[in-house]
């Protein structure tokens, strides 16, 4: 299940059962919205998941939008465990499980890639910021959404 290696939960057999219960939950809330907002999931994990809409809404309506699937979703989970909206991007990069680059307010967030870890040289991170929001910048963000959207359809 992935703890193998951890110092801290290999031994715990109770880590298992709670990763499990978290994806169940996880996997009923996202059929759930799929079901009953305009919105798809395009990805979840054992504690979160990104949502995006399946047409353009302004960001006010949008961000309302989430607010009211979390407390749908809070509804459907036992308490105390609530479903939190986080943050808003006007852009996500998805590239694989737990890699991905979020845009906002002219500045990148990274989770999992090149410029989120250590040992890379400066030269190469900066090319990589640059290519990003060079990418971000010169693209309008539905065509970049829907252009990287069928990118994802075909990895």
């Amino acid at each position: 299940m992935g703890f193998e290696k951890n110092k801290y939960f290999s031994h715990l057999g109770c880590v298992e059962s709670i990763s499990f219960m978290g994806r169940e939950y996880l996997d009923q809330i996202v059929t759930h919205i799929s079901y009953n907002y305009p919105v798809r999931v395009i990805y979840g994990d054992t504690d979160s998941c990104l949502i995006i809409p399946t047409s353009p809404i302004p960001a006010p309506n949008y961000i309302q939008l989430c607010h009211d699937i979390c407390k749908d979703g809070t509804s459907m989970l036992p308490q105390p465990m609530p479903l939190n909206f986080k943050e808003y991007y006007d852009i996500i990069i998805l590239m694989s499980k737990k890699r991905y680059i979020m845009y906002k307010n002219h500045t990148l967030k990274y989770k999992g890639v090149m410029n989120a870890q250590q040992g890379y040289c400066q030269l190469a991170k900066d090319l990589y910021s640059s290519t990003i929001t060079s990418m971000v910048n010169n693209f309008p963000k539905f065509r970049l959404f829907l252009m990287l959207i069928n990118i994802i359809q075909i990895v």
